[in-house]
């Protein structure tokens, strides 16, 4: 239980720290989502793969970021706890990037 209770802590203080990375990333897909318009009809069958091209750089991109971020490197992963997080940040970054993505390749940008 105490594990838990620092782990919840530790998630309050970096959004303490890091609210406007926060918001950005809150209000980015209902940006993107939003550009789509109300009560339009849109088509999203030859948007996927262009979106999921995004999402697979943005994976990309987020190991390299990822790290430099936290004030690590690739290097300080020997645990595989340590990877499992950075592999799940990577999958999560790439989904992230894909929802950001798909309407907008729907509607053309």
């Amino acid at each position: 239980m105490e594990n838990i209770k620092a782990g919840y802590y530790t998630i309050l203080e970096f959004i303490n720290l890091q609210k406007s990375l926060i918001i950005t990333l809150i209000l980015l897909p209902l940006i993107s989502w939003g550009a789509l318009g109300v009560g339009e009809t849109i088509d999203f069958t030859q948007a996927y793969l262009p979106a999921f091209y995004v999402g697979i750089a943005g994976g990309i991109a987020s190991f390299f970021i990822i790290p430099w971020y936290a004030k690590s490197n690739i290097k300080e992963l020997h645990y595989s706890l340590d990877w499992l997080f950075h592999v799940m940040s990577i999958i999560f970054a790439g989904i992230y990037c894909f929802i950001v993505a798909l309407p907008l390749c729907a509607i053309g940008f």
